[in-house]
């Protein structure tokens, strides 16, 4: 004799089922995106260059990275999974023109037919954005407006890019770090989602420069960057957000500092060894490497308890920048 069967029974077995199935394609997806992330990686992309084509995935904007010529065809692998559209700039860049103090990165590049150079690839779910930012980019002035629009910056980020261009260039070989906190007018701390400085280092949440560093529009697309970063995997979203939070010193077009550490009073910082990073060895990072203190003033301006502490600065501008994951931080 056959057991009967409630209906209720059934269907309850069934959303069970179509459950398990939800869960195992929700683990392949991550699976997947994880898979991709390290044959980025692996192809030579930076993490920043990896999060770009993330962001672009996932329908977030146009992504514009550069590339050598080596490290096209796992992009294009990864446009051709991801149903993704792409161009590629009709020149090349040639970079490190000229020190800039930023190790490994440069803000600064002049066009060229050089094969050595790198091409700038516009990527994007929608091919008439990737169109539209391979034109744009032909432009001399690089089309900041547009270009603004289809990488999704805050349009008070592009108003202050392209008044200040200028004085960046001359004064700063392009980085606006001084002049953003000449905008902001306090000396933070501020929330470590807006810390592009740590690009530096291989991570920031956007490749463009801020407004002040207060901006709550940039601070609502970094998040919504780290949800797509911790998408593709949570321990990924942690190692930039670990990196993030952290303190910049900067000594213009010499080197910059990235310091994890304990704050002990308002302004002061204490932190091991391991916890400086440099772009470049200068006088300041060995005084800093001995003292194991960090002590800035209300303007940002470094501060020495012993006399003598000017001859330490190489750099004709240095200022302290404070990032941490206490986004309630006041000023101090």
């Amino acid at each position: 004799m056959i057991a009967s069967v409630e209906p209720a029974g059934i269907v309850g077995r069934v959303g069970a089922i179509e459950q398990q199935c939800d869960r195992k394609a929700t683990d392949v997806t991550a699976r997947t995106r994880l898979e991709q992330l390290g044959l980025l990686l692996a192809a030579g992309l930076t993490n920043i260059q990896a999060r770009e084509l993330f962001e672009a995935a996932a329908g977030f904007k146009m992504s514009r990275i550069n590339l050598f010529d080596h490290e096209l065809p796992a992009v294009i692998k990864f446009c051709d999974e991801q149903r993704l559209s792409y161009e590629l700039s009709d020149y090349r860049v040639l970079e490190f023109m000229s020190e800039e103090g930023k190790g490994h990165f440069s803000n600064m590049g002049t066009r060229t037919d050089d094969p050595a150079g790198l091409r700038y690839c516009y990527v994007s779910r929608d091919p008439e954005e990737s169109r539209r930012g391979k034109e744009a980019e032909r432009a001399e002035d690089f089309g900041p407006w547009e270009m603004g629009e289809l990488l999704r910056v805050p349009k008070c980020c592009t108003d202050f890019f392209v008044r200040n261009k200028q004085e960046a260039i001359d004064r700063y070989s392009d980085d606006y770090a001084l002049i953003t906190s000449r905008e902001t007018g306090s000396p933070g701390p501020f929330d470590f989602r807006l810390n592009y400085q740590a690009q530096y280092f291989g991570y920031s949440l956007f490749t463009y420069f801020l407004c002040n560093w207060r901006c709550e529009e940039s601070i609502r697309r970094s998040e919504a960057i780290l949800e797509i970063v911790g998408d593709v995997s949570p321990s990924w979203r942690r190692t930039f957000e670990r990196n993030l939070a952290s303190v910049i010193v900067y000594e213009n077009l010499v080197a910059v500092h990235r310091v994890h550490g304990e704050f002990v009073g308002g302004r002061e910082l204490a932190f091991y060894p391991h916890d400086l990073r440099s772009t470049s060895s200068t006088p300041l990072r060995e005084f800093l490497l001995r003292e194991r203190r960090l002590r800035w003033e209300q303007d940002g301006s470094l501060r020495f308890t012993a006399g003598g502490g000017a001859a330490l600065l190489a750099a004709d501008e240095t200022r302290v920048i404070p990032f941490t994951a206490e986004t309630s931080s006041a000023d101090v």
